[in-house]
This record gives structure tokens, sequence and C-alpha cells, in this order.
């Protein structure tokens, strides 16, 4: 399922937003228009080991989550956390 133009202008004025993920706060970072997918940043989160081209660890990385916009399991409906996290978004 794709989102319609205007789906995608209201997921783009979530930016920003401030958010509850699973007990941690964070914030809305980033729309992927193609991945269909919300970009959390976790404050106040341990960096993870960022690896590099070939596998090996490259640098401290900031904790980031991808959250799609439909739900993985269930597919055609939306992923039920973006009515847990109280964006606002319906679809």
């Amino acid at each position: 399922m794709t989102l319609s133009v205007t789906q995608q202008q209201q997921l783009r004025t979530l930016l920003g937003r401030t958010v509850c993920y699973h007990g941690r706060n964070g914030r809305v970072i980033e729309f992927l228009e193609q991945e269909q997918a919300l970009v959390l940043h976790l404050e106040n989160a341990t960096q993870t080991m960022q690896e590099g081209q070939y596998g090996e660890p490259g640098r401290r990385a900031d904790n980031t989550v991808l959250l799609p916009v439909f739900d993985p399991e269930q597919p055609g409906n939306l992923n039920p956390l973006l009515a847990e996290l109280e964006l606002g978004f319906t679809g």
C-alpha cells in the first residue's frame, strides 16, 4: 500500500515532534518516503557502535529507530505504534 500525497505531507508535519517510544523520550527526525517510515531519535539513550562498510566497528552513533507507517504483520493497516505515539496521524 502506498501513501497519498496528502498523507505524506501530514507525516512531514510531524518532524520535530516529541514522542515517547517504549518508555523512552525521543523526537521524529525524518520521514523516509520510499520506505514509508518515520525515523525516531531516542534521547538519553546509549550510543550504538556503527559498523563500517566491511562490518568492522567504526564509530559511535546516536540511537535511532525506523518506524514503518504500515503494520508489517498486517499489510494495508497502519502501524499500531503510531497511535501509541499520539502523533495524531490517522491516515
